[in-house]
């Protein structure tokens, strides 16, 4: 990059200048005077550094504006590549969205069938098992039911007269 260096006359000082660079550096240095050249010879390069600043503006703003005009059309390619591929992407999705539906009608023909048959396994299966949940509720209640005749037949026992009796008893 290329700096330039604008240079601006703010004092009365003769022997010092104050410098503005393009990245925003300001500093003060001793004048230049180049040979036979009077202090009062600056005054006269006022128009000439103007318009030497006019035409560094009007640069920079060409590139800048060069530069945004690139990035913009960047953008737009992006922009056009991305619509490009949400139509692509849409019309695949209704290709697979018609085939599937051609291929879901024959499937739900032959499911219909495929699900009644697994209706009737169903039912079957319910039926079983509320079989065997009654059987299991029979067993229980005699399983109880004897368990309700032996504890029974142990609290009712007589008191004896010794333990010879009671096991003899309990033997048998």
């Amino acid at each position: 990059m290329q700096e330039m260096s604008a240079v601006v006359d703010w004092d009365d000082d003769d022997d010092t200048e104050l410098c503005h660079e393009d990245d925003g550096f300001v500093y003060r240095r001793k004048r230049r005077r180049g040979s036979g050249e009077q202090p009062s010879a600056s005054v006269p390069a006022q128009p000439d550094l103007e318009r030497d600043r006019t035409r560094w503006r009007r640069n920079k703003l060409l590139k800048l504006k060069d530069r945004y005009r690139k990035e913009i059309h960047r953008w737009e390619l992006i922009s056009n590549s991305l619509r490009a591929m949400e139509d692509k992407t849409t019309q695949v999705a209704e290709e697979y969205v018609e085939a599937t539906a051609a291929h879901l009608v024959d499937t739900l023909d032959s499911a219909a069938g495929l699900i009644d048959e697994l209706l009737v396994k169903a039912n079957t299966q319910e039926a079983a098992i509320s079989h065997v949940s009654n059987l299991t509720e029979l067993a229980e209640s005699i399983c109880s039911d004897l368990e309700e005749q032996w504890s029974k037949s142990y609290i009712d026992l007589s008191v004896w007269s010794s333990p010879r009796k009671l096991i003899s008893f309990l033997c048998n």
